[in-house]
């Protein structure tokens, strides 16, 4: 999701006393270069005729008389009650737009336009060789998401100055010369230079009928934009003409509207504000209106001057252009490659022209598009990052969700990302730094993850959205539960949108002063418009150039963001931020679209067991390679978040359901068929199975491998009892009320019911509750810290009885009816052997606006709850004592959280539910909600979701709640062949590990295991492999050699060190 400050109205309309004075008008503040007349806004006493059509200053003391009441002072500082600070401004910006503006084009001719519309996407040579039809400028087309070819057709016209081609169709489009791929135009790229032999006939012309944000609109849009796109043809040929450009007038425009926006940026009593406004004032003296170049070059010499006057800069601020494109969003993937080539296109002109230029792009998938479908335009992107100018950086294949995958998918974004960018531009694209602007929060275990794959910076920006407390650093080293520290930056401009006017850069600099007393005072900005809104414009590098030598300002440069990581890297000591970097909002994300986040898990799940299966057979591994880029794509943080429209989850369920297939087959092929039972978790695993519509006891059968189940339970092992409702297997017990809840849950190694309170009162466990969820913005994407103050009471249960009941399971089955249109079936089940009951609920799902939860409350005090992450655990405070803890009344985990106090606890075990809460001795989980956008049909429809109750003796270790949670994702399979583990492995001390991969190397030369210690313990882990081994050694996650002495090699036998949470990976090449 793009930045909310880079779409809507000026990042800091309303913030400035002369934001009024003009939004008071028929006029609205745009982006870089507008007041327009928006004809649609009521007003009684201002005209909305155009600005030509009545005197400016006219205009203003109109408008300055009859809006605004400011205090009189006794001096002359106000005029017609507005502050004179405010008047000037106003004046400024309509001398640019009526005098300035328009001289810039020494000459136009306009062009005549011919289309042909077509709702597919084709090539040029495809749409060359249609007929086309002749319009007029004013035409309106559609429907959205179709495409309209233009053909143009006209004389060039005479004299000096470079050759360009404005247009505009309202919408996002594309020219191609001679088939290629030249420059972007939309909303804030109308004009195109071309090379002076451009021939009229080389002109063609690809809009797409959609915005830059899709085809929806926001409540900051206008209302004439909301009405237009609900229009069936929303499209708007609006001109097509060849111009002449005039550079002394550009840079003259440009220059004057940077000196005017800092003007505007600075307090209306400061010296150097008053300067700049007599210097602005004796440029527009210069300049006669009637022929404003004459002194164009003199009105210049005035501005820079000005601007170059003042103090030293107190920071340093390095600008690297930038084009936030989501890789899907509002509009699909097929849409945003089409995006990109667009924003792609236009970046490569801009660096023709201004040889500072840099500009970062962060996804291989995007340029991987370009390679496939644009290799002109590819070709050229190659060129510029040898050059040095394209930083092709960011660290990951797409920029990912990190809440929701796993910890090896993680490792595997950077894997594919740097590997893919090795293949392709060799050293000029090493990377060393996390680019993740727009994820929604990162988790504790990222800094090894990032620092164990070569990446020694993380920058970020979204953490600056947070809805209560203020993230106090802009640079600061975030040290992960492993105690892994990586150099980490904010981003102190807060967007990675950025107009880099003048405000922002004194913003920024502001949050650079008071959150680290600048130091160190380097700083980053990423600038340019994301999503179809071009990337960066030539305005704004312009602004660059300008801040570079102004006075009162950050000292602004182009440069590339691995040399500014290397400033960075050079500073003195930083503070140390511990732990994970949880974002204050966007909290639903861990819910919606729930569908995809199951189907996620069980990709993930397959293919760690496909590539243990796989061994060297290359047609399994090309297979898993297809299938891990797929869901790598699809973990993009707009679509596994659940906040894309509905056109994207069509799209990304047909790729699940293909790779979760093709993932099958593989692990068919590697298991075989059989009546033996496979194990894929980390621990050896007892427990009932079902084979052939029969219950069996599976005994011990070890770790990534198979055994045999038996008919029988053995002596040691209790049958399961029901007697009088309370159901018991001799480990545990418990109890249905007729509320449909567990009314009793005790461990049988601990004398205390943890669903009973010290007054005996009875507490209802899995307890649903249905609130309304109606956020105050962000639909899909945001749960509002007071949803609960409306709850939707339930009705009781429609039954409640025991539908299976033997030795090996009882099941109790619990019908009820959820809210105005949904129904649920939950069963509790009790294995004979289990420490846990297991739940499931099959829900039929037809809400709107309501958010469903089940909590678990319990008898249990503890001040500190842990809850499961990627590749470890952290603990969660239970109480809210400060604004930081009531922030987090919604959290993320992975499969577990725990409450325990002295002697006895009580798990919560899940597969693929994210959203969780700790509150006092209450658990609690989000199941499913039912936003209305961007996706009006979220989440509806059947759900199978699974969670368990696990209580407990002594702490969560001791239990070993880790490894009962990681059974419930790594079901043991059945019906399969004999499968013998490639190795058996033991821990000695205080740890417990989990087997994150077993997979081929990256060169195909060996094997690559990945182990994470689990338990934030020091110890031992010994493999024992099955083959012989001609060599084994410590890499990184990037498969690289770390020297250590950490990994001792004994025949077969390998003994390396752990350290709390810490990630080990082993290569191992086996004997011929």
């Amino acid at each position: 999701m793009s930045s909310l400050n880079g779409h809507r109205k000026s990042k800091h309309f309303g913030e400035h006393p002369a934001d009024g004075l003009i939004g008071s008008s028929a006029l609205w503040w745009g982006t870089d270069t507008d007041l327009q007349p928006i004809s649609k806004r009521p007003s009684n006493l201002v005209s909305t005729c155009p600005r030509d059509s009545f005197d400016s200053d006219e205009r203003v003391s109109v408008i300055c008389c009859t809006y605004l009441s400011h205090e009189r002072h006794r001096t002359r500082r106000y005029i017609g009650g507005v502050h004179r600070h405010e008047y000037d401004d106003v004046r400024f910006k309509n001398f640019q737009n009526d005098v300035l503006a328009p001289a810039v084009y020494a000459a136009r001719c306009p062009l005549e336009a011919s289309v042909w519309q077509t709702p597919d996407r084709v090539t040029p040579a495809q749409a060359c060789s249609e007929s086309y039809e002749p319009v007029p400028s004013g035409w309106r087309w559609g429907p959205v998401w179709s495409t309209a070819w233009f053909r143009l057709r006209g004389e060039i016209p005479p004299g000096e100055g470079e050759l360009g081609i404005r247009f505009s169709s309202g919408t996002e489009a594309l020219l191609f010369l001679a088939g290629v791929p030249y420059h972007g135009l939309d909303a804030n790229h109308t004009l195109a230079i071309v090379p002076s032999d451009t021939r009229v006939e080389d002109l063609l012309i690809e809009a797409a009928c959609n915005q830059p944000l899709g085809i929806s609109t926001f409540w900051w849009d206008e209302q004439e934009v909301q009405a237009r796109w609900r229009e069936d043809c929303p499209g708007r040929f609006e001109y097509a003409q060849f111009v002449r450009v005039d550079s002394m007038m550009q840079q003259l425009t440009s220059r004057f509207d940077f000196a005017r926006q800092f003007f505007r940026a600075l307090p209306a009593e400061s010296g150097r504000a008053q300067h700049l406004a007599s210097a602005l004032h004796a440029a527009m003296d210069r300049i006669d209106p009637a022929e404003p170049r004459v002194s164009a070059a003199e009105a210049l010499e005035i501005l820079e001057i000005a601007i170059a006057e003042g103090s030293p800069a107190t920071t340093r601020c390095t600008a690297t252009g930038h084009a936030h494109i989501d890789t899907a969003w509002l509009w699909t993937l097929d849409e945003s490659k089409r995006k990109c080539a667009r924003t792609f296109a236009t970046v490569l002109r801009l660096m023709e022209r201004n040889e500072d230029f840099t500009f970062l792009c962060s996804q291989p998938q995007q340029y991987a598009w370009m390679e496939e479908l644009q290799p002109e335009l590819f070709a050229q992107i190659q060129t510029r990052v040898e050059e040095g100018r394209w930083e092709a950086g960011g660290g990951m294949w797409v920029e990912p969700d990190c809440i929701i995958p796993s910890g090896e998918s993680l490792i595997r974004q950077i894997l594919k990302g740097t590997g893919w960018w090795a293949t392709r531009f060799g050293e000029a694209a090493q990377q060393r730094h996390l680019y993740l602007p727009d994820t929604f929060g990162f988790p504790a275990s990222l800094p090894q993850i990032a620092k164990q794959s070569g990446l020694d910076t993380f920058i970020t920006n979204k953490i600056a959205w947070n809805e209560v407390n203020e993230f106090p650093h802009v640079t600061f080293r975030w040290r992960g539960i492993d105690g892994t520290d990586i150099v980490s930056h904010m981003t102190p401009g807060h967007n990675y949108n950025s107009e880099i006017a003048p405000s922002d850069l004194l913003a920024a600099e502001q949050n650079v002063v008071e959150k680290d007393h600048a130091t160190p005072p380097q700083w980053l900005q990423p600038f340019g418009y994301g999503d179809g809104g071009g990337g960066p414009t030539q305005q704004q590098i312009d602004r660059v150039y300008a801040s570079s030598d102004a006075g009162d300002l950050p000292a602004t440069r182009f440069g590339r963001v691995d040399t500014f990581c290397d400033e960075l890297h050079a500073a003195a000591a930083l503070p140390v931020w511990d732990g994970e970097l949880y974002m204050e909002g966007h909290r639903g994300i861990y819910t919606s679209q729930a569908w995809l986040k199951r189907a996620n898990l069980r990709l993930e799940e397959a293919l760690r067991v496909a590539e243990l299966l796989s061994g060297s057979d290359q047609e399994s591994i090309a297979t898993i390679d297809q299938c891990w880029e797929r869901v790598l794509l699809h973990q993009f943080h707009d679509i596994l978040p659940g906040s894309s429209i509905s056109e994207v989850y069509v799209d990304a369920r047909k790729s699940c359901e293909e790779s979760e297939s093709a993932a099958d087959k593989v692990i068919h092929r590697g298991l075989g068929e059989g009546d033996a039972v496979f194990n894929p978790a980390s621990t050896p695993r007892s427990g009932v199975v079902c084979i052939d519509d029969e219950l069996r006891w599976a005994d011990g059968i070890p770790p990534l491998a198979s055994g045999i189940a038996t008919p029988r339970l053995p002596a040691s092992v209790n049958p399961v009892t029901c007697e009088e409702g309370l159901i018991d297997n001799g480990l545990l017990s418990f109890r249905v009320g007729g509320c449909g809840c567990i009314k009793a849950l005790r461990c049988c190694d601990t004398p205390n019911d943890v669903a009973t309170d010290e007054n005996g009162w009875r507490m209802r466990l899995g307890e649903f509750k249905l609130y309304e969820d109606r956020p105050r913005q962000w639909d899909a994407w945001n749960l509002d810290h007071d949803y609960r103050s409306k709850e939707i009471i339930l009705d009781r249960p429609t039954r409640v009885e025991v539908v299976e009941s033997g030795p090996f399971r009882v099941v109790v089955e619990v019908h009820r009816i959820i809210g105005a249109a949904s129904s649920a079936v939950i069963r509790y089940t009790l294995d004979a052997g289990s420490r846990r009951v297991d739940v499931t609920a099959d829900i039929s799902w037809h809400e709107d606006r309501r958010v469903l939860r089940v909590d678990f409350p319990s008898s249990i005090r503890s001040r500190t709850a842990t809850c499961g992450i990627q590749f470890g655990c952290l603990e969660r405070p239970t109480h809210r004592n400060t604004s930081w803890e009531q922030a987090q009344f919604e959290v993320p985990g992975h499969r577990w959280m725990d409450i325990s106090e002295p002697g006895r606890g009580l798990a919560v075990l899940d597969r693929a539910i994210y959203g969780r809460s700790i509150e006092h001795g209450v658990l609690g989980l989000t199941l499913l909600r039912a936003s209305v956008f961007p996706d009006p049909q979220a989440d509806r429809g059947d759900h199978h979701l699974r969670w368990a109750l696990m209580p407990h003796a002594g702490d969560w270790r001791v239990a070993g709640v880790d490894s009962e949670a990681e059974s419930v994702t790594r079901t043991l399979r059945t019906n399969t062949g004999k499968v013998t583990a490639p190795f058996t492995i033991e821990t000695i001390g205080p740890v417990a590990v989990e087997i994150a991969a077993v997979k081929r190397s990256e060169d195909g030369q060996a094997r690559v295991l990945r182990i994470v210690e689990k338990h934030g313990g020091h110890g031992t882990a010994v493999l024992r492999m099955n083959d012989a081994v001609a060599n084994a050694s410590l890499c990184d996650c990037l498969e690289r050699s770390v020297p250590s002495d950490q990994l001792v090699v004994d025949g077969n036998v390998l003994r390396v060190g752990l350290r709390p949470f810490g990630i080990v990976t082993i290569r191992v090449e086996d004997s011929v």
